[in-house]
């Protein structure tokens, strides 16, 4: 080769100059800046990208960002000058600054580069970046090693001993190209824990990761070695060393670059054996894993079931409920305090002793104990089973499981049962003569007869084939044995496939006395397996309906001979007749079996409220046309309002309760207030609405009362009475009616409830007479919204409103006058009405006669000294003479007591015209049958004073 191409060679080959610029850690690079914007793009060459500190590209423009960013900020003038100044000069430019590495930290960089060219759109300079770092930190340890050296001389002693005296293993190392290690240095319990002796260690000068770590962690080694070596910074571990002998001991520890005693760069790793340790938690992860399995496992079995678990620490007093025992019981996740905390917040008051003992048979030693309890809501019944499943040294129970099982059906089927076989046995006595349950797969059959029934010899089990003959020959008449003989157990049950049910009729056998006897046949159950048969004493019913058919054929030729319209009418009336008489009935049959006096006496309250409403329903009727003709006359007296409605509602509940509805009730707005109005009257238009939503809503429905209040000036007031259910509900073309007389309508679902078909017309000419008004709201299938407005006078003192104070006559616990020495003559024809009169009138204390008509009474009041009666009460209708006769007769006598003596009018005939021919007669006073003690009271204080 001649000179020429031996220079091209050396001084021009583009691999030689490659590996220069390798070996001298130079990266090439060229700028890109757009003139039209800020953007400058970065290309670099793969040593650039290095010095970067980039494993690969980035975009251009997000190279460029990358370094401008690790540039030091005092820094950063230099280096846009140094931009600047190839701009300007097209020269070569050099310069220094410094530059934060990533993987390095700061390093310093010298930098060259000048502008290759340039075009309309942007420069393009070139150059080449160079680490100086060494050169830079050289220069400095040259001047700082001098200083050192003896202090490094003086420690090295000190380090070597506390590198040997240390409790953990330290092992210096540097990396060989070929992936093998060459210890520098290792302190005498890394040579332990690796399970070397000393000589033996340092005998072996090379090393590889897979002699020092078990196969499954070597890649976990190498990857840490790796990091520290890429510059990642100090690397923590935790891995299985391989010991010489081939065992394994767990190390945990962390690995870094650093500078040893000589200066030398390598990797120090500091590690602390805790084979013991890991062990102990990897039989803790173990026991876990199995724990958690076991738990998955009771979990799956326990799926789909009604059967729960929940865990019990005794010590910590800590019960832990799982997500699914919670969520299904309705109660806490977590329980401290046990066994108060649970038992109080779950279990209800009858249980809490046996729930209470559980606990403590655990606390006592037992390995198992079990409670069966109801929930504190009474809505579930459980068995709850706990097993001790760990103890302490001193045999004390740890950790227990509980299981929780739902036997709520179980147990209502237990109790079911027991009233079931309750009633069985009460219907058996006193319904049935017999009852047998027949199998029709097997033929056989079970019987039973009531006490007071002789079986004559019929067994109570066997095959129904053979001993239906015996039944017939000895509990059937001869007349009726072969009607019956007709009838085979498969002809029966064609029948049964046509109906419900088949009914045979017979006479008992003459030594039963040929007593009529009903048997009735039957499915036992949906899967018509069995035949349920009956046999019931009809003889008296039987009789008594022959006995009545006579009489029955003549009322039913009266009743079509009978007014229809006052027939119908009637019979719709009875309905708001049963309402008040239910609540009577009813109460009545409580008060006779209730020993509670002050329930007695509430029921008896409430007997005389429902007496006085169905009272006034009777007067309403009979006054309709005074009603429809403008002519009815309110009362105004001063009452709680709220009161009112209470007893309304008195009137209504047990119809309410009949059919098993919720009654919301909502009249705190009436609180304490009084007003001046008609009392009765209001009654009867609540009653009516309450009365409809009740019977129109079926069973188990919502029925709701709410009161509101608008005041207006001059200390009156609008009362809106809205009455809501949930009910059948109304169409638009009957709520256009509802207000008409006698107006039902057309719907078969209402067919069968009794009305009167008056009741909204009542009520609406009693709110206009209020000066107010009703209106109706309804959806079919919904539900209805009625609200009745009316205006009454709110009474006041002094501006404000005052509660209603019950005048004292008409006060029952009003202390007692002294009646002694009065005496009072009661003119009465009715017997039972005469003695009422006379009981109430000696309870108060006053002397009694009586007379049976009104020429009686002026016989006696003549025959009687003057001043020998002190009080006259007066019926009015009675034989001979009636009661506005004798009045007048008496007031016409020739003496001083027949003018002044007081004559009371107590009659039935109730109207405001009655009052007037009373007053016309002669008497002072009227009072309406029935009468009350109260009033009563009333008026002998007010005439005997």
């Amino acid at each position: 080769m001649d000179s020429s191409g031996l220079k091209e060679d050396i001084f021009y080959s583009s691999s030689w100059m490659q590996e220069i610029l390798e070996i001298s850690n130079i990266g090439l690079w060229l700028l890109e800046i757009n003139k039209n914007n800020t953007d400058v793009r970065l290309y670099a060459d793969d040593k650039m990208l290095e010095l970067l500190g980039l494993q690969k590209s980035l975009s251009l423009e997000d190279n460029y960002k990358h370094f401008a960013q690790g540039v030091l900020a005092e820094d950063l003038e230099i280096v846009q000058k140094y931009i600047e100044q190839m701009l300007t000069t097209k020269r070569l430019v050099e310069v220094q600054y410094r530059w934060k590495h990533p993987w390095w930290g700061t390093i310093f960089i010298r930098c060259s580069g000048k502008l290759y060219k340039e075009d309309d759109n942007a420069y393009y300079i070139r150059g080449y970046h160079q680490n100086a770092s060494d050169v830079e930190v050289l220069r400095q340890a040259n001047i700082e090693k001098s200083r050192q050296l003896i202090e490094v001389v003086r420690k090295r002693d000190y380090y070597d001993e506390l590198f040997q005296s240390v409790l953990c293993g330290i092992v210096q190392y540097r990396p060989q190209a070929d992936g093998s290690i060459v210890f520098q240095n290792a302190n005498m319990e890394a040579i332990r824990i690796f399970g070397y002796e000393k000589e033996e260690f340092w005998k072996r000068k090379s090393w590889r990761i897979e002699d020092l770590a078990a196969p499954e962690d070597c890649d976990r080694v190498y990857q840490s070695m790796n990091a520290i070596l890429l510059g990642k910074g100090k690397q923590s571990f935790e891995y299985r060393a391989l010991r010489a002998d081939g065992t394994y001991c767990w190390i945990i520890g962390s690995g870094e670059y650093i500078k040893n005693i000589d200066g030398e760069r390598v990797i120090q790793s500091v590690f602390l054996d805790i084979d013991n340790r890991k062990q102990m938690e990897l039989l803790n992860q173990e026991l876990l894993e199995q724990d958690k399995g076991t738990q998955e496992l009771l979990r799956q079995v326990l799926e789909g079931t009604k059967i729960f678990h929940f865990y019990y620490y005794p010590q910590k007093r800590l019960e832990v409920m799982p997500v699914r025992t919670s969520k299904y019981f309705n109660c806490s996740m977590e329980y401290r305090n046990i066994p108060e905390s649970f038992v109080e917040d779950f279990v209800s008051g009858e249980s809490k002793a046996d729930c209470y003992a559980m606990y403590e048979a655990i606390h006592n030693g037992a390995k198992t104990a079990s409670s069966t309890f109801c929930d504190k809501n009474k809505q579930c019944w459980v068995r709850v089973t706990m097993t001790v499943m760990s103890w302490d040294d001193q045999q004390q129970p740890t950790f227990v499981i509980g299981i929780i099982e739902d036997i709520s059906e179980q147990k209502g089927m237990e109790l079911e049962k027991i009233e079931l076989q309750s009633i069985y046995n009460f219907t058996i006595e006193h319904d049935y003569d017999a009852v047998c349950i027949c199998d029709l797969n097997s033929g056989d059959y079970v019987m039973r007869f009531a006490g007071y029934c002789a079986h004559y010899g019929l067994p109570l089990r066997g095959s129904i084939n053979e001993q239906l003959p015996v039944f017939i020959k000895e509990f059937v008449c001869e007349e009726d044995c072969e009607h019956l003989k007709s009838w085979s157990i498969d002809s029966l049950l064609k029948c049964l496939e046509q109906e419900d049910a088949v009914m045979l009729y017979f006479r008992s056998s003459a030594k039963d006395g040929y007593r009529y006897k009903e048997v009735k046949l039957s499915y036992f159950g949906k899967l018509k397996e069995r035949l349920l048969l009956t046999m019931r004493d009809i003889h008296e019913r039987t009789m008594q309906e022959e006995a009545n058919k006579q009489i029955i054929s003549d009322a039913y030729q009266l009743a079509l001979q009978a007014n229809q319209a006052k027939s119908e009418f009637f019979s719709k009336m009875s309905h708001d007749i049963r309402t008040p008489m239910n609540a009577i009935m009813g109460l009545a049959a409580l008060a006779a079996h209730c020993d509670d006096k002050d329930h007695v006496d509430d029921y008896l309250k409430k007997i005389v409220t429902s007496g006085k409403h169905m009272l006034e329903l009777l007067n309403e009727v009979l006054d309709m046309s005074k009603i429809e003709s403008g002519k009815t006359e309110l009362n105004s007296e001063a009452f709680l309002l709220k009161e009112k409605v209470e007893e309304a509602l008195d009137i209504i509940k047990p119809a309410v309760e009949e059919k098993r509805h919720q009654l919301i009730v909502e009249t705190e707005a009436l609180k304490n207030i009084t007003v001046l109005g008609d009392a009765l009257r209001l009654q009867q238009i609540l009653l009516n609405l309450l009365s409809n939503a009740v019977k129109y809503t079926p069973d188990e429905g919502v029925v709701k009362l709410t009161v509101t209040v608008k005041p207006l000036p001059h200390d009156l007031a609008v009362f809106d009475f809205i009455v809501e259910d949930n009910g059948i509900g109304m169409e638009q073309s009957f709520i256009e009616r509802i207000f008409e007389p006698f107006i039902r309508a057309e719907d078969s679902r209402v067919s069968k409830i009794q009305g009167t078909g008056l009741g909204m017309t009542i009520s609406l000419n009693l709110a206009k007479l209020m000066n107010g008004s009703i209106d109706v709201e309804s959806c079919v299938g919904k539900g209805s919204k009625i609200t009745a407005s009316v205006c009454l006078k709110v009474q006041r003192q002094n501006g404000v409103a005052v509660e209603y104070e019950q005048p004292a006559g008409d006060n029952e616990n009003a202390a007692d006058i002294d009646y002694s020495g009065k005496r009072v003559l009661v003119v009465e024809d009715n017997a039972i009405n005469l003695e009422i009169a006379l009981e109430f009138l000696k309870l108060l204390g006053l002397t009694c006669e009586s007379a049976g008509d009104g020429a009686e009474a002026l016989e006696k009041f003549l025959a009687a000294p003057e001043g020998y009666y002190d009080l006259i009460f007066m019926d009015i209708q009675m034989p001979t003479m009636n009661g506005y006769e004798a009045a007048r007769a008496i007031r016409a006598a020739s003496r001083s007591d027949a003018v002044r003596i007081p004559i009371i009018a107590i009659t039935a005939n109730a109207f405001s015209e009655d009052v007037k021919m009373a007053l016309a007669a002669g008497m002072n006073a009227h009072i309406a049958k029935p009468f009350e003690l109260r009033l009563l009271k009333k008026i002998i204080r007010q005439w005997l004073k």
